[in-house]
């Protein structure tokens, strides 16, 4: 393969956002040194991962000095954190949070967000409807617990006349503690099985789009401003913008506001490339108030001189596989010839042995989410380290791959 200057990395800068993941920068390290290890043997890449350093409250960064067929690449990487933002609002429990999840969701449903959701990507609609009727069916378990020790203790005509008869306000007490106690234990099994985490995603995207959360609006001004300036004095081959799952809605905010501040600053050096992982874009911008994320999608997509590339996984049931995301908002696509984002699809189910996909990766949905992100058993073009880390520009690593815009086995209707 020929190569131009154009399409050879040696210095990278990567500008990495997270999900909606109270992890912080310390697991997102140690998940690339030790799974870029793992990968290492199948794409021939040496590899050097050194130590985090923190830069302030917003960011931490990491050197990566790769060697791959005599050609050796610099990698500057630097999480972008929100995880604080996330923490503070999955700590959130009790009657507030409950009221949240309820008015969130009849928000999904009275804007027909939902139904939408439903007719896009049933697997994604799925996801988030589960966790929610999972919720349901506690809460009418402790409605019915309750009900069950209140007219057991004052409404029994046979109870009442022994010895363990009590008064209604005793028995109303009893009741409501049982109640508190099923909630409880939904709260201590949740730490097992996440199934609050899809509830916390709904609730955050529908604050987030309706402006109720204004630090996280702050801080996508704060990325940008980080982005911006370091690419004012860039001396790389490449600034590649990486996000995963939600953090790909922050993404585009992020990008669309550099943009915006500098509209020709993707067509200076260095490349400017934008990768979104198991994107779940749709859950935004499917809502009504999501105006400026939508705007923010169009100017992404109508700058010619960014690269957009999307991958996602058909197995992967947590973000919205091969859904394009300004056609599935009802934006317009502008008339270019290139195709953005290029819409790609990973193959997880061939990249392991039967063996280690039934034992590792089935039937475990978080896992394999977060598959995009760690080391597979083949060899694949849609490596991680590769990526970020390798000597090719994001265009050039996917220049001859074909847009899969679409996956009808995804969609109910239409």
């Amino acid at each position: 393969m020929d190569i131009s200057p154009q399409q050879n990395v040696t210095r990278r800068k990567v500008f990495y956002i997270s999900g909606f993941d109270p992890k912080g920068p310390a697991y997102y390290h140690t998940l690339y040194a030790e799974e870029a290890q793992n990968q290492a043997p199948l794409n021939g890449m040496t590899v050097e991962v050194g130590e985090p350093r923190r830069r302030g409250r917003l960011a931490t960064q990491w050197a990566i000095r790769t060697e791959r067929h005599g050609r050796q690449v610099d990698t500057s990487y630097e999480v972008l954190r929100w995880d604080d933002i996330m923490r503070k609002r999955m700590a959130r429990r009790g009657p507030v949070f409950y009221w949240n999840i309820v008015r969130t969701y009849w928000l999904y449903l009275r804007t027909g967000a939902l139904w939408r959701i439903l007719k896009t990507s049933y697997p994604a609609f799925l996801a988030g409807l589960y966790p929610a009727a999972f919720l349901a069916g506690f809460v009418v378990l402790a409605v019915l617990a309750a009900l069950g020790v209140f007219f057991g203790l004052s409404g029994s005509d046979a109870l009442n006349q022994t010895a363990w008869q009590v008064p209604p306000i005793v028995a109303a007490v009893l009741a409501a503690a049982v109640f508190a106690l099923v909630l409880w234990l939904a709260g201590r099994l949740e730490r097992r099985v996440p199934f609050f985490w899809p509830l916390h995603v709904y609730t955050f995207a529908a604050d987030h789009m309706r402006g109720r959360i204004p630090e996280m609006d702050q801080r996508i001004e704060l990325f940008a401003h980080e982005i911006l300036n370091y690419s004012a004095r860039s001396e790389d081959d490449e600034i590649l913008i990486a996000s995963h799952s939600n953090g790909t809605v922050i993404a585009v905010l992020a990008l669309a506001a550099v943009l915006r501040a500098d509209p020709e600053l993707a067509k200076r050096r260095p490349q400017i490339s934008f990768l979104t992982l198991g994107q779940s874009i749709p859950l935004c911008s499917f809502l009504p108030q999501a105006k400026e994320l939508r705007r923010a999608l169009q100017d992404i997509a109508a700058d010619n001189a960014v690269t957009w590339i999307d991958i996602s996984a058909p197995r992967d049931a947590a973000c919205f596989a091969l859904t394009h995301p300004l056609t599935a908002s009802g934006l317009k696509r502008p008339d270019q010839a290139t195709v953005k984002p290029k819409l790609l699809s990973v193959p997880i189910g061939e990249l392991f042995s039967p063996e280690t996909f039934r034992k590792t990766l089935k039937h475990r949905w978080l896992r394999i989410h977060f598959q995009y992100l760690m080391a597979y058993e083949r060899p694949t073009p849609y490596d991680y380290f590769l990526i970020s880390a390798g000597p090719l520009t994001l265009a050039r690593r996917f220049a001859d791959f074909e847009s899969k815009d679409g996956f009808a086995k995804f969609r109910l209707f239409g």
